[in-house]
């Protein structure tokens, strides 16, 4: 930028006029079409400052300080480089974790590997930048210009008139191009439903490291870090692997008897959604009052403390494959509870209750067998509660369901399956409560609290309300036990009754062929690899962009194929560029096709391992 003050005046007036014209029609113009009341652009014969009262904030040399914060960023001590994985090898024997650990020790075993610290060409893109308030403003448009944001940028400001501010400097049409995937939040706080979308767009490059850039220490700014943090933890949450998976689909094939959902038939009564957090301890005095009036769905391993309470559940939903629930269940015990369960838990799961029935669990290899998946019910069986419920009821009481914790305390209610000592959160997050202030979460809770947001959203008739003192739950509204009162309505035997007739046993499946799909999947991810060859950072995200892409499209025709493969190949290329990031020279192509050449091998041989279900 230059700094002759007669063309920075008619460059930033250019700028605030070509703004206006790009926000005419966004909410935003609101802030636009009005003068500040605060502050203000000071044009002088010195230049461009930004004047609040009789004050100049930069004393004549607002483009010296935005040069000084746009040069080098990932060595400027203004900015905070946060890195969210480790280098840390799985213990564990499994093909997924063998591979991952192999590209490992191939970036180890080269002299330029860095495991602390990730390199980034000086003209290459950054890592995803944060701005929290735009500052000396001009730095953010100087990067863009130099088209260093490449990998994503978030620019909240929560003063309006800083925003406007703004507006004589960067070119917001180029800096919200909607391919760059970038997000502007202005006034109020922090979306963190738009932070969690802004790094789950591109988990690779955007998923490893992000740089900070905090204007001051505005209440909003640090709120606004804590949502973030949360949303990039998030982003590498549940991918699983294709062991995973193959369990999933075993055990679905081996469920198709089983009566399965086929329908929602809504009742007139209202559902209970339990969930074993710590506050479940508070509220069963209120599911004991009101067993009569409500149909008790109870999640996981709420169900112990439910029974020991003399709550009897009328329906209980699990979800996981693991092969040892059923005697989880069978000591709670479950008795004549009716169980509902994700068709991918294991056949032994099913044979514990002496009613069961299943449906189909979203983003799984094995809901590619069936049209009726139940939408937004993972991560946790909680979020399954929920979706279920919201399929039979637009009534929804949330207890226990907590989504956060409070901090260095349990997670979970008394008398349940957990160890005192390992029930705890090593990961705590500040986060808004339901109730009070002092709530943490961890990334698993909060990929679950975003799940619950998302169902009930998707059912607007829905009126769902949250006793749990836990986390706020959008779409969700507070509510104490003590002013709860619940309307005697209707049979609930009824009312069970007709949640039971929309299970029934089906005649088949949906044909795959399943090994064409696995060839078909990777030949398509590798092919996608191997048309790079990084001599630069800045291809080395693109190959990671391209490999992202291809994954997400093979979804759209390999129903089977693509899931399958879908986690352990994250996982495998996640750590092919975290790795080669932190490799010192630019030029990392002949890693990176050894690298390409182990994770072809690990498909492969998940490929096989798969091969015996075909």
């Amino acid at each position: 930028m230059s700094l002759d003050p007669l063309t920075e005046q008619k460059r930033a007036l250019d700028r605030f006029a070509a703004n206006e014209r790009f926000f005419e029609r966004s909410d935003l113009a609101r802030y636009l079409s009005k003068p500040n009341e605060r502050l203000k652009l000071h044009i002088s014969q010195n230049g461009l400052n930004i004047q609040e009262g009789d004050r100049l904030l930069f004393d004549g040399a607002l483009f010296e300080r935005a040069k000084a914060l746009a040069v080098n960023p990932l060595a400027n001590p203004r900015y905070k480089a946060v890195a969210i994985q480790d280098f840390a090898k799985a213990d564990i024997n499994a093909l997924t974790a063998n591979g991952v650990n192999e590209i490992l020790s191939l970036a180890e075993s080269d002299l330029d590997f860095t495991p602390d610290r990730a390199h980034f060409d000086e003209s290459a893109p950054l890592p995803p930048v944060v701005f929290c308030g735009v500052g000396a403003i001009a730095h953010i448009a100087i990067l863009d210009e130099n088209k260093r944001l490449s990998n994503g940028a978030i620019i909240f400001e929560s003063d309006p008139e800083w925003f406007v501010i703004s507006c004589y400097f960067l070119d917001y049409e180029r800096f919200l191009d909607p391919a760059k995937a970038n997000l502007l939040i202005v006034g109020g706080k922090m979306r963190s439903d738009l932070a969690r979308e802004f790094f789950a767009i591109d988990r690779f490059s955007r998923g490893f490291i992000r740089l900070e850039l905090i204007a001051d220490n505005r209440a909003e700014n640090i709120d606004a870090i804590r949502q973030i943090a949360i949303a990039h933890k998030e982003c590498l949450r549940g991918w699983g692997t294709s062991e995973d998976e193959l369990v999933g689909v075993k055990n679905a094939i081996a469920n198709r008897a089983a009566p399965r959902l086929r329908k929602n038939a809504k009742i007139d009564f209202a559902i209970a959604v339990v969930g074993n957090g710590a506050s479940l301890e508070t509220l069963l005095d209120f599911l004991w009052d009101n067993q009569k009036k409500l149909v008790i769905f109870s999640a996981g391993t709420a169900l112990k403390p439910l029974l020991s309470a003399g709550v009897t559940p009328d329906f209980h939903i699990e979800i996981e494959r693991m092969d040892h629930l059923s005697a989880i269940l069978q000591a709670a015990p479950i008795g004549d509870i009716a169980l509902i369960a994700a068709d991918l838990v294991d056949p032994s799961t099913l044979a514990a209750a002496k009613e069961s029935f299943v449906f189909t669990r979203d983003g799984a290899a094995a809901s590619s067998f069936s049209d009726d998946r139940v939408a937004f019910s993972s991560p946790i069986v909680g979020n399954a509660a929920l979706a279920l419920a919201l399929e039979f009821s637009d009534e929804i009481y949330l207890c226990g369901l907590d989504a956060g914790f409070r901090r260095d305390k349990k997670m979970h209610a008394a008398r349940s399956f957990y160890d005192e000592r390992a029930d705890a959160s090593a990961e705590q997050i500040a986060t808004r409560g339901n109730f009070s202030g002092d709530i943490w979460t961890n990334s698993l809770l909060a990929h679950s609290r975003a799940a619950l947001e998302a169902a009930i959203a998707s059912k607007p008739r829905a009126k769902v309300f949250n006793l749990s003192d836990g986390a706020f739950i959008v779409g969700a509204k507070p509510l104490q036990a003590a002013k709860t009162r619940i309307e005697s309505r209707g049979d609930k035997a009824a009312a069970i009754a007709a949640i039971k007739s929309c299970f029934a046993v089906t005649s088949g499946a949906n044909a795959i062929d399943i090994a064409r799909e696995l060839d078909a999947a990777k030949t398509a991810l590798i092919t996608t690899l191997n048309s790079f060859a990084p001599s630069d950072k800045k291809t080395l995200f693109a190959a990671a962009k391209a490999a992202l892409e291809a994954s997400h499209k093979l979804e759209l025709n390999l129903r089977f194929g693509a899931p399958f493969l879908r986690g352990s190949f994250w996982h495998l290329t996640n750590a092919l560029i975290k790795s080669l990031l932190c490799v010192k020279r630019s030029d990392t192509a002949a890693l990176y096709k050894e690298g390409v050449l182990i994770i072809k091998a690990t498909l492969e041989r998940l490929r096989d391992l798969c091969a015996q279900i075909g």
